[in-house]
């Protein structure tokens, strides 16, 4: 049976850079380039900026 498709498009979002976020944090870990390292880094930042908005936009708009 297939999962029901999530119809708030905020919550999808969320559900999607949180996953990323998992993903860049353990790559950052097991990665041996400081300059890719620090590149994930950058790019997780971001990813947390934009679901730390998304997160307090949905609280406020459920």
């Amino acid at each position: 049976m297939r999962r029901k498709k999530e119809e708030n498009p905020t919550e999808e979002r969320i559900n999607e850079l949180n996953r990323k976020i998992s993903i860049i944090e353990w790559d950052i870990v097991n990665i041996q380039s400081e300059e890719t390292r620090i590149s994930k880094q950058k790019t997780l930042e971001s990813f947390k900026k934009e679901l730390n908005s998304l997160t307090k936009a949905n609280e406020q708009n459920p």
